[in-house]
């Protein structure tokens, strides 16, 4: 699981900056968010939990995007990944 990737893909599909993220989420940028998208911490279950709930997304979605991807480009996994929030949304706005 490449939970780096996740968080850094999720942000662009959803036009947010790490600062908006950290500012969203209550977490410190420069001790969590940016150490878990350099690669050099592993994400937490609760500090998921969080993210998903700033971004309004299931948890689950960001275990989909830390998974590892065939033979697309990183270009495709944005659009796959813009194309998940968005049914996402939808869905959630379906059952509010």
């Amino acid at each position: 699981m490449n939970y780096a990737r996740a968080i850094r893909l999720l942000r662009a599909a959803l036009g947010v900056s790490q600062q908006e993220l950290a500012n969203m989420t209550g977490l410190p940028e420069s001790s969590i968010l940016s150490h878990v998208e350099a690669g050099r911490r592993g994400l937490p279950e609760k500090t998921k939990k969080i993210i998903a709930k700033a971004l309004s997304i299931p948890p689950s979605l960001i275990d989909l995007f830390a998974l590892e991807p065939n033979n697309h480009s990183e270009n495709e996994v944005i659009e796959i990944g813009k194309a998940i929030v968005k049914l996402s949304k939808i869905a959630h706005d379906k059952k509010s």
